[in-house]
């Protein structure tokens, strides 16, 4: 009989498995921040469907996907599995921090009847590192939201004042102005009020996609003296323009109202996910006459530079209100639009759609691409400079002219992500944004080169992301072998 000693032998099968288990916990961790970071980078989601996908993703790297619960809490919504009550005994969260605020909260629970279940030590990394690149998409987001956003207010501006040359009264002038800013749809809902003696309540006057069934609820909310339009008034009386987070109201922690609508009105906001307001005062000779107010669903903040041009856009319709007060001429406020063309800085061209020729190029076109206003005098010879491939300048020929066909029909027609070449023969990538306004066709252009660039970046380190996991699972079936 021979005896052997398989102590040793035992010891080593039970540390062997114990780290192939622990092996393959760390590459289910790893899958799933792969997977929340090829989410993460993708430019065509917004960011409540970004939020949605996110939290679905999250149960395959912990140990108990079967049993796991998750939800992300957030300034945009609450997404993934509600949080019982009482609150479960195993859980583990993880703030969602961008510039050093709170945006919102992952949670990740076992039901307390998952007796079997428990977290990992490590696994509360893993929901740190979640969260640390969801406030990285979130804070790009804002970053891309905030120039689109930029982008079309300087727009808006040019076409406002080029539109206030052509009106002939207040009417004709808010019309125009509510066009303007309706053209791009960065604002779901948008309306004028108009007030009489300068006070309140307000009058509807014009909306933008306003239903039907909330008009009578919307004016209800302008004419009451307790509503959110009277909360803000004295300052709008007094010219100031309100930037404002709408979440306290639209979430019922404004209840007292005189008009029963105005609560009707809140909760149809809250219903389309509205979270700001901005309300832009239109003064007439130092009094208010009318206001606009816009609706946004926005991850960024209002910050100033934005409010800075609102109110020049209320200075400059302000003065057009002036004007006719006072019998100013159109030669006059013609000469306005030229000095606000000139001085924004989105680049834009104005092309005559009669002659194909270039009426204008302001100067942030001029330092952008590097041309002068001899170089593209013509849509011709724009082309010719930005497209020197002819088969590329066919296909983009054929794009504007059936852009200005569309664009003729009212709307405001966007080319995405063209390259462009510079006169020193380097590439920018921009968004192409075409408006006709008479015979005028006004394109104006969204840098996003360096957008672009970060983006492309994101996508190398998510390739070398995934070579690694790829490598550590052949490492683990190579151990077993």
């Amino acid at each position: 009989c021979v005896q052997r000693d398989i102590t040793d032998r035992r010891r080593m099968t039970t540390e062997r498995e114990a780290l192939l288990y622990d092996l393959g916990e760390r590459v289910k961790e790893l899958r799933c921040i792969s997977v929340v970071a090829e989410l993460l980078a993708r430019p065509d989601m917004d960011l409540r469907a970004l939020l949605s996908s996110v939290v679905a993703a999250l149960a395959p790297g912990f140990t108990r996907p079967d049993l796991l619960r998750a939800l992300i809490s957030s300034n945009w919504g609450h997404f993934g599995d509600e949080m019982p009550t009482p609150a479960p005994l195993k859980q583990l969260s993880a703030e969602v921090v961008v510039d050093r605020v709170a945006v919102g909260r992952i949670c990740v629970w076992y039901p307390d009847v998952a007796t079997e279940a428990h977290f990992l030590r490590e696994e509360l990394n893993l929901l740190n590192t979640v969260a640390q690149h969801l406030a990285e998409a979130v804070q790009r987001n804002r970053a891309a939201e905030r120039v689109q956003r930029l982008s079309y207010l300087y727009e808006t501006m040019v076409l406002t004042n080029k539109a206030i040359a052509g009106c002939k009264n207040r009417d004709d002038l808010l019309e125009a102005l509510l066009g303007a800013l309706a053209k791009r749809g960065a604002y779901p809902f948008a309306f004028i009020s108009v007030f009489d003696d300068a006070r309140m309540p307000g009058r509807l006057a014009l909306n933008h996609a306003i239903p039907q069934d909330q008009l009578a609820h919307l004016a209800d909310s302008l004419a009451d003296m307790n509503g959110p339009l009277a909360d803000v008034f004295p300052k709008i009386a007094a010219g100031e323009v309100i930037c404002q987070n709408l979440t306290p109201f639209v979430a019922g922690g404004h209840p007292e109202h005189d008009l029963p609508g105005t609560a009707e009105w809140l909760a149809f906001l809250n219903r389309q996910n509205i979270n700001s307001r901005i309300v832009m005062p239109l003064m007439c000779q130092g009094e208010l006459v009318a206001c606009v107010a816009l609706y946004l669903r926005t991850t960024a903040e209002i910050d100033d530079e934005e409010r800075s041009l609102f109110e020049n856009l209320s200075d400059d319709v302000g003065l057009a209100l002036d004007s006719f007060a006072a019998g100013m001429t159109a030669r006059q406020m013609g000469s306005r639009f030229e000095g606000l063309f000139d001085g924004s800085p989105l680049p834009t061209q104005i092309f005559s759609l009669r002659t194909g020729k270039t009426l204008a190029m302001n100067a942030a076109m001029k330092d952008w691409l590097g041309y002068q206003p001899d170089e593209l005098k013509s849509v011709k010879a724009a082309l010719m400079r930005f497209f020197p491939d002819p088969e590329t300048r066919d296909h983009y020929r054929a794009l504007w002219d059936a852009s200005v066909a569309e664009a003729l029909t009212g709307k405001t027609v966007t080319a995405e992500r063209v390259s462009l070449t510079c006169s020193d023969g380097s590439l920018r990538q921009a968004n192409a944004l075409l408006t006709v306004v008479n015979d005028d066709a006004i394109i104006s252009w969204v840098d996003l080169t360096e957008i672009n660039r970060s983006a492309e970046v994101l996508r190398e380190s998510e390739g070398r992301f995934r070579t690694m996991v790829e490598q550590a699972v052949n490492g683990i079936f190579l151990r077993r072998d």
